[in-house]
């Protein structure tokens, strides 16, 4: 069997150029679907590796004058883009380790129907560019229905019982690609790239009339809350559905817009969004939620409304949804600990006490981890059984791309009461002052 060998090496390998060879004569010696596969292998070789790539170069310039257009095309394609970094001049603007080597940013549905709908009325003034592709709001709840169904089915196939979304790294995946799909819809598009993520927060109870959750996506200017949306009434069938969020009690941040869910039919989960716009500092605080609905009675044996049956409006009040600190903060993980915090400095360093009240050390660690959301470092998320003391090292960015770690030092007083001294250092002394005050 072939070991595997992956195109992203430091130094010239015999096997290297043995795995090169091997995928050259693909483009000597077999059909036309094979030998385009084979350029745009070989390309990525030169897109990877500097050494390398005026060699690839030389020989896709052989495939120029192949028989075959879509051979002909990707080698025409692939030589100006390795000449581009070769030279530094780059192709008209891509970077092509981006381009290449990373999926793509929408689903090739939204790809072609967005082609298909500039070919139909071009615009001279503006070229067609992949940033402008939008997508259906159908679209990314199909793509997490799917997901959802790949996975169980993986899980499944192994013999093995369904792993929980925090568990799953290719749940973990289809869910960050389904959230940097949001800023794709087209009421969206103005948010720009999504910096975090925060975990599912439930404003009901399971099982109750009307399930709902709540992810709150963070951008640099705005906070995009998506209802998770669940109807559990077989008789009825909810349309233009929204949460109506009260924003009185939180200071620096106002509603940007709104994106209804046009139909909740029973069992069928959908999604409702809300757009926030940060006006000054970082929101904390809690505001009131309700949902907001217009009902209509459903027969259940024939699973639609009567045609006569105009509905009536009602709601629904929620849990209260919370902006916190760890909704700021992005999970990054340090190679060491101790030697970025030394590097970092006490330049920005900040010092808080406070006295919590839990049953045990390890409740109050998890409680601090889970609060600052920040990445446990050097395995220290883990204390000894009775441990009195306990020192965890985290780590994160915080929004605007500020490096920010933190030492977390625990002691049991006794009883139910916790003291801890947190530690932190930043490049910034307003975030180290932030991050160090929100525990309060």
């Amino acid at each position: 069997m072939t070991p595997h060998l992956t195109p992203h090496i430091s130094h010239p390998t015999s096997p290297i150029y043995r795995y090169i060879r091997f995928i050259y004569n693909r483009v000597v010696l077999e059909n036309a679907t094979v030998r385009a596969s084979a350029v745009s292998a070989l390309a990525k070789f030169g897109i990877q590796n500097d050494y390398l790539r005026t060699s690839i170069i030389v020989l896709l310039q052989r495939c120029l004058y192949d028989n075959d257009d879509e051979v002909r095309d990707r080698a025409t394609f692939f030589v100006a883009l390795l000449k581009g970094m070769e030279s530094g001049s780059g192709l008209g603007g891509l970077d092509a380790r981006k381009l290449m080597l990373e999926p793509l940013p929408v689903p090739l549905s939204a790809l072609e129907a967005s082609c298909r709908a500039y070919m139909a009325a071009p615009d001279p003034e503006k070229h067609f560019s992949i940033n402008d592709v939008t997508v259906d709001p159908e679209l990314i709840e199909r793509e997490k229905k799917a997901a959802a169904a790949k996975a169980k089915a993986a899980a499944v196939a192994s013999g093995e019982e369904p792993a929980s979304p925090a568990a799953n790294p290719a749940v973990q995946q289809a869910q960050a690609n389904e959230a940097d799909l949001l800023s794709k819809l087209p009421q969206f598009v103005h948010l720009g790239a999504r910096f975090t993520s925060s975990k599912r927060a439930a404003l009901s109870e399971a099982g109750t009339e009307y399930e709902v959750g709540c992810i709150k996506h963070v951008y640099a200017s705005h906070i995009l809350l998506q209802f998770e949306l669940n109807n559990t009434l077989e008789d009825q069938l909810l349309e233009g559905v929204s949460v109506e969020v009260d924003l009185s009690g939180i200071a620096g941040v106002e509603l940007d817009s709104e994106l209804p869910c046009a139909k909740l039919a029973f069992g069928s989960p959908a999604s409702a969004y809300t757009c926030l716009r940060r006006t000054a500092g970082v929101p904390l605080g809690a505001m009131a939620c309700k949902l907001k609905f217009l009902v209509k009675d459903v027969d259940p044996a024939k699973g639609e409304p009567e045609e006569e049956d105009q509905g009536y409006d009602d709601e629904y009040n929620l849990e209260e949804l919370e902006l916190a600190a760890a909704d700021f903060m992005r999970k990054v993980a340090v190679a060491d600990f101790r030697e970025s915090w030394e590097t970092m400095g006490n330049g920005c360093e900040k010092v808080e006490t406070f006295s919590l009240t839990y049953n045990s050390l390890r409740q109050a660690m998890e409680a601090i981890i889970e609060f600052l959301g920040m990445q446990v470092c050097d395995n220290t998320g883990n204390p000894a059984d009775g441990a009195r003391t306990h020192a965890v090292l985290l780590s994160g960015v915080f929004l605007g791309g500020v490096q920010v770690f933190a030492i977390v030092n625990l002691r049991t007083d006794g009883g139910k009461s916790v003291g801890m001294r947190l530690t932190v250092r930043s490049t910034d002394m307003q975030v180290s002052s932030f991050v160090a005050a929100s525990v309060a």
